[in-house]
């Protein structure tokens, strides 16, 4: 199985930089070829359409969307950092983070 690290390097070379469709492909080649390779490495067609969604966003849209990412995945954090060190403060808990 593929590591994350050369999952999110495919992904990136699938989408390429074209702009001629709503997913970034010129060809419907391409479209196929990026099936193909998501179908080889264990990803699903769910992950495509993430790209095709996350593509069709604004700037905007996914400044917002990486923002509340952010905040998440630092709540996730500060949790863990309160279940390992239920004693301390919010502002150590936040230096733990």
């Amino acid at each position: 199985m593929a590591t994350a690290a050369a999952i999110s390097v495919q992904c990136q070379a699938m989408v390429g930089q074209a702009t001629h469709s709503p997913m970034g492909f010129r060809y419907a080649h391409e479209v196929a070829w990026a099936r193909e390779i998501a179908e080889y490495s264990g990803l699903s067609d769910a992950l495509l359409n993430q790209v095709e969604r996350i593509r069709a966003m604004t700037a905007d849209e996914k400044l917002r969307v990486s923002h509340m990412l952010w905040e998440e995945a630092w709540r996730v954090a500060a949790a863990g950092v309160r279940a390992r060190h239920p004693d301390w403060s919010d502002a150590e808990v936040a230096s733990g983070v």
